[in-house]
């Protein structure tokens, strides 16, 4: 036992492996350290200890190739100390590197001679680099350190590389997951943070047992003292002695039952006051090893920031916080990726050279700043620089040049629809090839990678001054804040990380504008719209009460009022999936079961938002219907840019189509089980489901398996056509032309003319 972690199960490699990723880690930040400052003493001599230890560890496990590059680091750090050498920024590169080998070699199974063999132009290199070092010899090392820097740099912005790394950890995740958990202890910890969120709920069963048992307590009471009028009467009536003594032993069992039973509720009491305490604790304990602090995300990106603004010829600051903000352990695991290519984006295309900086009046030293937060149920990481951001308008002809859109529609879509094509595979805004760009390989690495984590990202920008991508991702915890609220006479649920605010009001607070009644809180006016509509449930208009009752429901942007019957509180809830056979159940998400085992259907806030905004635009009145009959084929448009869509729409309509719209998979699907089409045109990348996963869920389902369905996407590579045929798609149309007479053509190919 070390630390209060045990090690038993480990075998001697396993444990160098962990020594040698705690003391790369170690020597790196030390490094980085010593570049800014070189002749401080403390960082050498945690330099000297740091290298000192790996060449210990690896003659242990008789790792020679290990033990010789760290006795040559251990010898420069002592000549740095003794003053007969100067560790500068060609020194540390080097230095660097050789901790990137030690690392290597230490991941291998075998003794490393293999690797050395494999590697060996590498390894004389590094070798020969380490001796110049330690030697005082410059002439060689700059060589060496320049191109070995550039190597990995390269290296690191390859699209191949990223992608087969995927699923890689970074050092301190991997290393602090391999400590706290033994084989399979990764399922047994997701086992166990399942049993101890259902102990939360299930011990909340005592105090509604116990609630009743004061009931029946204050019912024993009030008996009691009937009893004791009882015998009281029987007293005055002069009634046998028998008589009267039967009703006094009435009476004193009466107070017995009474006293037992208040002892019982006492005893119930102090039981589920500490089971209530026991099971929190338990289940915060469980929840606390599952998540990881942010730190665990940072560790390479100060190295990845020196080495690739040392080979761009840049200066930079990386900045970094909300280091102890919690994240989900998967989070952890494969964000290391998307964070170095967002660091990396940041350096080649944002951050400027020192002298155009400082003609613009900046600082030649630019600045990056990578950041966490939790805020209203989700994790926020935000990556900023101050460089010179994206111009807009360029941007628009590059879009149109590219052949994405015409000028048009470029000229048309909103900022962030813009914004959008930066994560287009293959889209880059270089015109040349360089060394770190215009390869073809962009933010899509980053949107895959995210989208993966059923997180989303957005970039903003502003010309001259920067720009931000902020990456959100769900809490994935079993335990979910939750009001319930009754909506025609049954219970549901309302994550309370949705909920903007309640509003309990008298009617004559309330607006009708156009039909929806309104509230106005300070300058805004928010639409209120019944649940019971929305959830196409049944109501008694009789029922309607003096005082409504609303729940406030915001996406981020738009801001809706869901008018309930009751609020009835709010709980912590296990949150389960509904059962597969069910599939996708159009306004719910999940359900959970009440401390008395109610079931409780969790209404998905994403849908009845949609659900809001289509009954605001199409007309209140119109909200629970649909069209019976229809003239000519019906087409649903699926895509989240609105742009998009209302230009497809008018192309199809123009040519006597029906056209109906969806925001994204989930909408598409719930308006595909409700009514009828004779063609689907969905794009593929959306939030919530996009649209290989729409078309894969389509064709599985027997009665739309038969719909014919179009692509329209921006992807336009022969792997993203392959892609969306193999899902089950009849056509794949570039978006760059579904404004000409391609789309008209694949719609008539697929369905014939409007009519026939």
């Amino acid at each position: 036992m070390k630390n209060g972690k045990d090690f038993s199960g480990f075998s001697l490699q396993e444990l160098f492996r962990l020594e040698a990723e705690q003391q790369v880690t170690a020597l790196t930040s030390s490094l980085l350290k010593l570049e800014a400052n070189p002749s401080d003493i403390s960082i050498l001599e945690a330099l000297m200890r740091a290298a000192h230890s790996l060449k210990g560890a690896a003659r242990v496990v008789r790792r020679q190739p290990v033990v010789d590059i760290a006795h040559l680091m251990e010898d420069s750090f002592v000549g740095a100390l003794q003053g007969r050498l100067m560790l500068d920024s060609s020194a540390v590169d080097i230095l660097l590197q050789a901790a990137d080998v030690i690392l290597e070699l230490a991941r291998v199974d075998e003794s490393g001679v293999a690797w050395v063999e494999q590697h060996s132009l590498k390894m004389q290199a590094l070798l020969s680099g380490l001796s110049s070092l330690r030697e005082n010899n410059p002439a060689t090392l700059g060589e060496y350190s320049t191109d070995s820097t550039k190597a990995d740099v390269l290296r690191s912005d390859d699209g191949n590389h990223l992608k087969r790394d995927s699923m890689r950890v970074g050092i301190a995740a991997e290393t602090a997951l391999k400590v706290a958990l033994k084989p399979n202890g990764i399922r047994q910890l997701d086992r166990l943070m399942a049993l101890s969120s259902e102990l939360l709920v299930e011990g909340r069963w005592v105090s509604s047992h116990l609630r009743s048992m004061h009931r029946l307590k204050r019912v024993n009471m009030d008996l009691t003292a009937s009893i004791n009028k009882l015998r009281l009467s029987v007293q005055t009536l002069g009634l046998p002695e028998m008589i009267r003594m039967q009703a006094a032993d009435v009476h004193s069992k009466a107070n017995q039952v009474g006293t037992l039973l208040a002892e019982k509720v006492t005893e119930l009491d102090i039981y589920d006051r500490r089971t209530a305490r026991l099971a929190d604790r338990l289940h915060r304990e469980v929840v606390a090893s599952r998540m990881r602090p942010f730190r665990d995300c940072l560790v390479q990106l100060p190295r990845l920031t020196r080495d690739v603004a040392r080979v761009l010829g840049k200066s930079a600051a990386l900045n970094t916080s909300g280091h102890q903000t919690l994240l989900d352990r998967d989070i952890v695991v494969k964000l290391d990726i998307p964070l170095k290519h967002l660091i990396n984006n940041a350096l080649d295309h944002g951050i400027e050279a020192p002298s155009e900086r400082e003609n613009s009046g900046k600082s030649p030293v630019g600045r990056i700043a990578v950041s966490a937060f939790q805020r209203k149920g989700a994790v926020f990481i935000a990556v900023e620089d101050d460089g010179r951001g994206i111009d807009l308008q360029q941007l628009r002809k590059k879009i149109v040049a590219k052949g994405l859109a015409t000028n048009d529609l470029a000229q048309n879509i909103t900022d962030a629809e813009l914004m959008d094509f930066l994560f287009l595979p293959g889209f880059s805004t270089r015109d040349v090839v360089t060394e770190i760009s215009g390869r073809g390989v962009g933010l899509d690495v980053v949107r895959d990678m995210v989208q993966a984590l059923q997180g989303t990202v957005r970039a903003e920008s502003q010309w001259g001054k920067g720009m931000r991508i902020l990456l959100q991702f769900p809490l994935t915890l079993s335990i979910v804040p939750t009001l319930l609220v009754e909506i025609a006479g049954e219970p549901f649920g309302i994550a309370l990380a949705r909920i903007e605010r309640v509003i309990r009001e008298e009617q004559e607070s309330f607006d009708r504008i156009e039909g929806p009644i309104c509230w106005r809180y300070g300058d805004q006016t928010i639409a209120l719209f019944p649940a019971h509509a929305l959830l196409e449930l049944p109501h008694n208009e009789e029922d309607r009460q003096k005082t409504i009752s609303a729940v406030v429901l915001t996406d981020g942007e738009d801001v809706y009022g869901l008018v309930v019957d009751r609020l009835l509180g709010e709980r912590d809830l296990v949150v389960q999936a509904l059962p597969a056979h069910l599939g996708r159940v159009k306004d719910i998400s999940s359900g959970a079961i009440m401390e008395d085992g109610t079931p409780v259907l969790m209404i998905d806030v994403d849908d009845i938002l949609l659900a809001c905004k289509k009954a605001l635009i199409s007309g209140f009145p119109q909200l629970n219907q649909r069209p019976l009959t229809t003239l000519g084929k019906r087409i649903l448009v699926v895509d989240d840019s609105l742009t998009v869509r209302e230009v497809q729409r008018k192309i199809l309509e123009a040519e006597g189509y029906q056209v109906a719209t969806a925001v994204d998979g989930v909408d598409a699907w719930n308006t595909l089980r409700a009514e009828a089409f004779d063609l689907m045109i969905s794009d593929v990348d959306m939030p919530r489901m996009n649209g290989i996963e729409l078309v894969r869920m389509l064709k599985r389902d027997d009665s739309l398996r038969k719909l014919p369905v179009m692509i329209v996407s921006y992807k336009d590579r022969d792997e993203d056509r392959f892609r969306g045929m193999d899902a089950g798609a009849d056509y794949y149309l570039g978006k760059g032309n579904f404004q000409d007479d391609a789309l008209r053509n694949a719609v008539f190919n697929l369905i014939g003319n409007s009519s026939s």
